[in-house]
């Protein structure tokens, strides 16, 4: 599939409602889409959609991890930083921000407000200075949704 056919690809996947008619889309505009591949966002749907918190999400991959596109996100998520995986998940589910202006005013206030942080400053060293996994200041289960939206909102 070209760019050229980029805008045709969006305004069909509008029109779909199952995995076969998104094949059958990719595959009219000349995609050879693989079938495993559809079947992993039929789990990312199912372990994402009906969550409404962080720790929600992670039940959810621990109960299913016998998958193993599901233990590979889960060792993901494991291994990174939490607190910004936590606040990715707030973000994710917030949508994006109704303008450009007002998605380019939220980025650059959040931005200097995440790199005040020291995990900001120990994600950067483990990976281009000691080239070991980095110590997070933060686990999972300590963090708060109200820590993480202070951070996201700067209130």
């Amino acid at each position: 599939m070209g760019n050229d056919q980029i805008p045709e690809f969006v305004d069909g996947l509008k029109k779909v409602r199952t995995d076969e008619e998104v094949h059958t889309l990719l595959v009219k505009l000349g995609a050879k889409p693989e079938l495993k591949e559809l079947s992993k966002l039929k789990i990312i749907e199912s372990m994402f959609a009906p969550t409404k918190t962080i720790f929600e999400l992670l039940d959810r991959l621990e109960q299913n991890k016998h998958i193993p596109f599901v233990q590979s996100a889960l060792d993901t998520i494991k291994f990174n930083n939490p607190l910004s995986i936590y606040i990715t998940f707030e973000l994710y589910k917030r949508g994006p921000e109704p303008t450009l202006r007002d998605s380019i005013r939220f980025n650059q206030e959040f931005v200097s407000r995440f790199f005040r942080l020291a995990e900001f400053e120990e994600g950067i060293k483990s990976v281009l200075v000691t080239k070991k996994n980095a110590t997070w200041k933060f686990k999972m289960e300590e963090l708060t949704y109200e820590f993480v939206i202070s951070l996201i909102t700067g209130k």
